[in-house]
């Protein structure tokens, strides 16, 4: 495989993915990479990271799949531990005052993977009590 060309501006605080501003909006640059490439990246796909390195920006690197596709490779490669407990989730669900920024940066995470836990979208099997969801 080609080296990694690696993204030396800013970058997302918890993963690494490099970013660029355009008219007042953040893009991820991997994905910017493979749409001068490629062409826009159809509906329901991701653009995934055959070296596993979030900065890498070379399309060599790069391929289309689905999320799930994308969740597989992770976990196959053993990238898929999760970072958070019941409890760190049971927190987050009762911090209602807090920002998505502000609970991501404490607990590693995306501000995204907040806000996915806060509307019910990820860990959903855990209720506001504590117990497993039927």
């Amino acid at each position: 495989m080609t080296p990694c060309i690696e993204w030396v501006g800013a970058r997302t605080a918890v993963n690494g993915y490099g970013t660029r501003k355009i008219n007042k909006r953040n893009y991820r640059v991997h994905r910017l990479a493979w749409e001068e490439a490629h062409g826009p990246i159809p509906k329901g796909m991701v653009v995934m990271h055959l070296c596993d390195n979030p900065p890498c920006y070379n399309v060599e690197h790069l391929r289309l799949g689905t999320q799930d596709e994308n969740i597989r490779d992770m976990r196959l490669k053993g990238r898929s531990e999760s970072k958070l407990s019941t409890e760190d989730v049971l927190a987050i669900l009762s911090s209602t005052n807090e920002s998505a920024a502000s609970l991501g940066r404490r607990y590693g995470v995306s501000d995204v993977l907040i806000i996915r836990i806060r509307r019910r979208r990820a860990w959903r099997h855990i209720t506001n009590q504590g117990a497993m969801s039927t």
